[in-house]
């Protein structure tokens, strides 16, 4: 299976994505410290929180009686400091966590073009890959944000990566089974 195109182009475009990992990460490195030096570009941009992640949201929004307009409350440049580290050191964290996904399904492809298939090794990565996307559904369910005279937050329940955690913890029975299988299949030649 040396020469499958496939895994070839699956494993290429793998370490492509892990490369725009990196580079997320500086972009989102560069803006935060951009942000902490000069809020002014960030006057006319503000926050949309209708969005739909694929499974159940619930949306709070509070704003201090003094102000009438929600508009003029949650704005990029009135958020405070300590919901500005807590979103980046968020977005880092999940970030890290798709790299590291990434990671451990390129191994999972890379024994599968090496014709190891069946081994201990892709049981432990789909175990991984498993607990990495439960923590990014964590990591993705709830946000605070807290602005100079409201605040908001979302907490919601993702089925999409519940879904994928489940199917990668029965990928890695299956794949047990398979180590298992060649083990016999292994003793009785």
């Amino acid at each position: 299976m040396t020469k499958n195109v496939l895994l070839k182009m699956t494993i290429a475009i793998c370490n492509i994505l892990k490369s725009l990992l990196v580079f997320s990460f500086l972009g989102l490195t560069f803006l935060f410290i951009y942000i902490q030096i000069d809020k002014s570009p960030f006057d006319k941009g503000t926050f949309n929180f209708e969005t739909n992640s694929g499974g159940y949201s619930l949306i709070t929004k509070w704003k201090d009686k003094s102000v009438e307009d929600y508009s003029q409350i949650y704005k990029l440049n009135k958020i405070k400091t300590t919901s500005l580290y807590i979103m980046y050191l968020k977005m880092t964290g999940i970030l890290v966590v798709l790299f590291f996904c990434i990671k451990e399904f390129l191994k999972v492809i890379k024994s599968v073009k090496k014709v190891e298939t069946f081994g201990l090794g892709n049981v432990k990565s789909f175990r991984r890959i498993g607990v990495l996307i439960l923590i990014y559904s964590f990591l993705t369910s709830y946000y605070y944000i807290g602005f100079e005279q409201g605040g908001i937050s979302k907490l919601s329940i993702p089925f999409v990566p519940l879904f994928l955690v489940l199917l990668s913890f029965v990928m890695a029975e299956i794949f047990k089974e398979g180590v298992l299988l060649k083990q016999e299949n292994d003793l009785t030649i």
